[in-house]
């Protein structure tokens, strides 16, 4: 366990240098206006992954430790977690969240792209809040509060996709 926190965290710190590795090997075949939208989706990317990982940090993970606790205490049994464990909770949680809220930034490439339109989105609004209340359901720990936490920044982003792409329309 300790390996896998380790080789993540190097993963991790040497993502940056990797994607610009890869983009210095994919910009000279593109269009500027390509290369221009490839480097606005990378930071909203990032942005989004760090507002991901920022939400769960600070509001998401303490509420779910005391919910643990609380119903271990409930129940009478003692929380026995190792450092491991602990540790591997968290960093699920964390990329779950982080890697979630790049779903955004596929719905709207899907949308420049002509796969999908703001009246489609629109349309299956329902199916997207079923997807969504089920993607959270298994990303974080069975409580609910957990999974609102996550679902509801994500159907606010959903939401401002569909924004986007009908602004985008007119």
């Amino acid at each position: 366990q300790v390996m896998k926190i380790i080789f993540a965290a190097g993963i991790l710190l040497s993502l940056p240098f990797i994607i610009y590795f890869i983009a210095r090997f994919v910009f000279p075949g593109l269009k500027a206006n390509e290369q221009k939208m490839l480097v606005y989706g990378g930071i909203a990317g990032a942005v989004l992954f760090a507002a991901g990982v920022t939400l769960c940090y600070t509001v998401t993970l303490p509420m779910a430790v005391k919910i643990m606790f609380y119903f271990n205490n409930y129940l009478g049994t003692t929380a026995n977690w190792k450092i491991d464990t602990y540790l591997g909770f968290v960093m699920q949680l964390l990329i779950g969240f982080g890697l979630v809220f790049e779903l955004p930034l596929i719905l709207l490439l899907l949308g420049y792209m002509g796969v999908i339109s703001s009246l489609q989105m629109r349309k299956y609004r329902r199916h997207a809040v079923i997807g969504i209340l089920i993607l959270a359901m298994v990303l974080t720990p069975p409580d609910v509060i957990s999974q609102l936490q996550m679902a509801i920044p994500l159907y606010l982003l959903y939401e401002l996709c569909v924004l986007i792409l009908c602004l985008r329309k007119r």
